[in-house]
């Protein structure tokens, strides 16, 4: 079964906090509040193909909004690398994950990605992963034979 992207973000989107956004125009006016959530940066973590180069890793794209949350699309392998390099963007800050199709150049960075916020401890919440048909049993094949906790997914 094919992944509706258009429905899972609408409904990520609608998951993610929305705050207040503070105007800078001047200290006495009131908090403006905003009602939709918008992308603040598009960051490109690897654009490379069927397998990473010395200058490029293999795909991942993360869209960080102004809520100070992201949405990441897909995790190819070294994402989690990619994230500890940048500024302003970590692991701890994605609350959802789309995978568009289990190819490995798109998706074998999903299960270090995972165990790593686990184990360091980078957040509480659950982190939501949408994919196709597959992904599910994927995860937990990987999480059975490797003894490892995906439960915050």
């Amino acid at each position: 079964r094919a992944l509706n992207f258009k429905s899972h973000l609408r409904g990520a989107m609608q998951q993610l906090p929305i705050g207040a956004a503070k105007s800078k125009a001047s200290k006495t006016r009131k908090r403006e509040s905003t009602d939709v959530a918008f992308v603040k940066r598009v960051v490109f973590l690897g654009t490379s193909s069927g397998r990473p180069t010395r200058e490029r890793n293999t795909s991942a794209v993360a869209l960080q909004l102004n809520t100070n949350r992201a949405l990441l699309f897909d995790c190819g392998e070294a994402t989690q690398h990619q994230l500890m390099r940048l500024k302003g963007l970590g692991a701890g800050q994605i609350d959802q994950v789309f995978l568009t199709h289990l190819h490995g150049d798109h998706c074998f960075g999903i299960f270090g990605f995972l165990s790593s916020i686990a184990l360091g401890g980078v957040r509480s919440e659950k982190v939501h992963l949408h994919g196709p048909a597959g992904t599910r049993k994927l995860l937990q094949t990987i999480a059975d034979l490797t003894a490892s906790d995906f439960s915050h997914v």
